[in-house]
């Protein structure tokens, strides 16, 4: 059997720890619906700025998935993924494209900032909502970092603001919003059931129906080299089922 179709070993039907091709995975436990459900709240009935912090392969890309794909017909959400070398005329082109309006010749920040700011205004006459989500905010340039604070000025509220960033961004996001109340929520590492639990989860999407083949030390090792992180158990995970079978195929 080649190496690459090592899950058809264990009965399953692709790779689950795979995320290439696989849509709507998503595992809320280790309070990740729990925090998808606060977002929600918060950016619906409150007026603060809201920052998700979490480290690297916690799954921020995947909840902000999941927050989205859970947002009522009332709210229009956009969505940035920021690029390290995008100024604040790039950052609000990728804006207005989120809310799905077109460009209108070349890149002009006042023209397009009252575009955005009369596309708020229209979605709040019509008793609509408008979210800005930005995924890895801790790679917004010097200059893009600028447009934050005229983004909610311009708006005047009718524009909520939600950063997805590593641990340490909060001080530089409250530095360029002084006097803006920021709510913080972070994503913590699965804990050592939850590690087993999200483990069974993968690959019960993929077609396991008994407990997962990994034995009480294997399970405590990726745990521990994987610090709890979702992305980082996925390449862990993979790698001691494929070693066990590596294992049981090695000629004598």
């Amino acid at each position: 059997m080649p190496r690459e179709d090592w899950y058809l070993h264990y009965g399953l039907d692709r790779d689950p720890f795979a995320e290439a091709g696989v849509q709507g995975l998503f595992y809320p436990g280790g309070a990740r619906q729990e925090s998808i459900e606060q977002l929600q709240h918060l950016a619906r009935f409150g007026d603060c700025v809201l920052l998700v912090t979490a480290a690297p392969g916690a799954g921020k890309s995947a909840t902000i998935e999941q927050f989205v794909a859970q947002c009522a017909p009332d709210t229009r959400c956009a969505v940035v993924e920021v690029a390290l070398l995008d100024g604040p005329e790039q950052i609000l082109r990728r804006i207005l494209a989120g809310f799905g309006m077109a460009a209108e010749g070349s890149a002009n920040l006042a023209h397009d900032l009252q575009r955005l700011e009369l596309f708020c205004a229209q979605c709040h006459d019509e008793g609509l909502l408008s979210w800005l989500v930005f995924d890895d905010a801790q790679h917004l340039h010097v200059d893009a970092l600028g447009l934050l604070a005229p983004l909610l000025e311009r708006t005047g509220g009718r524009l909520r603001l939600l950063f997805f960033a590593e641990p340490g961004w909060e001080a530089v996001l409250r530095e360029v919003l002084p006097g803006t109340v920021v709510h913080v929520i972070g994503l913590p590492a699965f804990d050592r059931e939850e590690t087993l639990a999200y483990i069974h989860y993968r690959m019960k999407t993929a077609g396991l129906e008994a407990e997962p083949p990994l034995n009480a030390s294997e399970l405590e090792h990726i745990h521990l080299w994987s610090g709890g992180l979702p992305g980082r158990i996925n390449g862990h995970a993979r790698q001691a089922l494929v070693e066990a079978l590596d294992l049981v195929q090695r000629p004598l």
